[in-house]
């Protein structure tokens, strides 16, 4: 179950797309995978919500309930409602495993939304739980979740692209990701830090997220660039092609993260992942997931310390990046994910 169109199958191999980076790497990029083994199909949440009998569908193996984006939980209550009612008899019907990408239910305390957080409860206890890193099953464990398994999340770029030494002549930075009332402010403190910490050096930022940032990203360019005139920022557009080509024209990739907020604490590798996909090291925040991959990157607090780590030392740096493109192809390739998957379902 996710957010979709209509009823479909999907074929084997097939590319699918979505602008919710969850639901390409917890949903479309696996079940394209899983389809050359097994029949997968995708099923919007409106149609289970109305009742549907899911042996219209043939025999199901599982109902798998993907996530779905806090947006669209606070937009939808009564749909939500109804799910969160439907969830014992659905149970009872077929085996059910919701897939929770993200700590929901912390998200609705620190922003008051107790309807996002209702719906990871119902989860938690209705259903057996994936999650795509170690840290998230940890937060689940203590909230009493019934059975709970690491499936990971893919890479998700189309081919490996080759290490680059720093240019330092502008030192090109590149932070990329998802910009929202919960991040905004924490990150801006960052970057501000980051532009008083880099006086010595010309720094060209550029951030990639969704257009509706434009405007945010513009005054803090402003901001930044009055604490530092040897610092200018430049604002793209999110689209995956525009991502994997800032990871390719940039020199350090910046992966801050709130390791103090339950929220930020818990989420996955698949920034990083890409980032070493992409032939670049990341300059990282010591949440769990980044430290399980601490080898292949700069992982720690001060980041400003580990801009000026990668610009002296380039070998060592290339040897982390090589190493781990080796890594996590053993790991992250959407394959092995996919064998994962199956594994838990028992086929």
């Amino acid at each position: 179950m996710t957010p979709c169109q209509e009823v479909r199958f999907v074929a084997a191999g097939e590319a699918i797309f979505a602008p919710l980076a969850s639901t390409r790497l917890r949903v479309l990029i696996p079940a394209a995978e899983l389809a050359k083994r097994i029949r997968v199909c995708l099923i919007p949440p409106e149609w289970l919500a109305a009742g549907r009998a899911l042996d219209t569908l043939g025999a199901a193996r599982a109902l798998v309930i993907a996530k779905l984006g806090t947006g669209f939980v606070r937009a939808q209550p009564e749909l939500i409602g109804g799910m969160i009612k439907r969830l014992p008899a659905l149970r009872d019907e077929v085996r059910l495993v919701a897939d929770v990408s993200d700590h929901y239910a912390a998200y609705g305390d620190e922003m008051g939304e107790p309807l996002v957080a209702r719906w990871q409860e119902a989860l938690l206890a209705h259903c057996e739980v994936t999650v795509p890193s170690a840290s998230l099953a940890a937060e689940f464990a203590r909230a009493g979740g019934r059975t709970l398994r690491v499936i990971e999340d893919p890479y998700e770029s189309p081919a490996a692209r080759p290490w680059r030494a720093p240019s330092t002549d502008p030192l090109r930075l590149l932070w990329f990701g998802n910009l929202g009332e919960i991040n905004q402010a924490w990150l801006e403190a960052v970057f501000r830090n980051l532009a008083s910490r880099l006086q010595e050096r010309r720094i060209e930022l550029t951030l990639v997220t969704h257009p509706a940032a434009a405007a945010w990203a513009a005054r803090l360019g402003r901001d930044l660039t009055r604490g530092n005139e040897r610092l200018t920022t430049r604002f793209v557009e999110w689209s995956l092609v525009a991502t994997w080509s800032a990871i390719d024209a940039c020199d350090i990739v910046l992966l801050p993260q709130d390791e103090s907020k339950p929220w930020g604490r818990s989420k996955s590798h698949n920034r990083l992942v890409e980032a070493l996909r992409g032939g670049r090291l990341a300059v990282a925040s010591p949440i769990p997931s980044y430290v399980e991959l601490a080898d292949f990157a700069w992982v720690g607090s001060d980041l400003a310390t580990g801009i000026e780590w990668v610009c002296g030392n380039a070998d060592e740096a290339r040897r982390r990046v090589e190493s781990g493109q080796r890594y996590i192809e053993q790991r992250f390739a959407p394959a092995v994910v996919a064998a994962n998957w199956l594994s838990m379902l028992g086929v």
